[in-house]
């Protein structure tokens, strides 16, 4: 049987598979909001179709909102990151080629 982050083991130097362990249930961590958000966005609409009730419509369309908000800013602060690192990489390669 195979778990993730064995087949890295050999590449990386023997790095214990916690270390990646940690990353994914990170990574989980963090995508649980826009997930979550979803569940709700999902949930409120159906009891509204069912009930036409505008108040769990509007309830619903705020969690949708609230999702995508999240990913825009996740988003944004990612490609930050890139860019930082870009800008880094090319310092170190001046300096250091």
């Amino acid at each position: 049987m195979l778990f993730i982050g064995s087949q890295f083991s050999g590449v990386l130097g023997g790095a214990p598979i916690a270390v990646f362990s940690l990353i994914y249930i990170g990574i989980a961590a963090l995508y649980f909001f826009p997930i979550y958000y979803l569940f709700q966005f999902g949930q409120k609409i159906k009891k509204a179709v069912r009930s036409t009730n505008q108040n769990d419509l509007e309830a619903g369309f705020e969690n949708l909102k609230s999702c995508f908000k999240f990913l825009g800013i996740f988003t944004i602060v990612i490609l930050s990151l890139y860019i930082l690192m870009f800008l880094v990489a090319i310092v170190a390669g001046a300096a250091f080629g």
